[in-house]
């Protein structure tokens, strides 16, 4: 069944980013401690470049991620 209502779209979109950027941030607090944690046991350091490039690429995705939710609640404001 489909719902005609104006916003339901939006509103849909919206509930996935906001899960999108928890889960984002979780897993970047998680790579980061990762990549502090292989420093601290003394593994070699390609496995730390290797965590912190995913980091850093789940950071990207994260901040891209932010930046449309910020734009669906201005059009909802707006």
């Amino acid at each position: 069944m489909r719902d005609d209502r104006p916003g339901t779209d939006a509103a849909v979109e919206r509930s996935f980013l906001v899960v999108r950027v928890v889960r984002g941030s979780l897993l970047v607090a998680f790579l980061a401690l990762a990549a502090i944690g292989v420093e601290a046991r003394g593994w070699p350091h390609g496995v730390t470049l290797a965590v912190g490039a995913a980091a850093l690429l789940l950071l990207a995705r994260l901040a891209h991620d932010v930046r449309r939710l910020r734009a669906t609640r201005r059009q909802r404001t707006g």
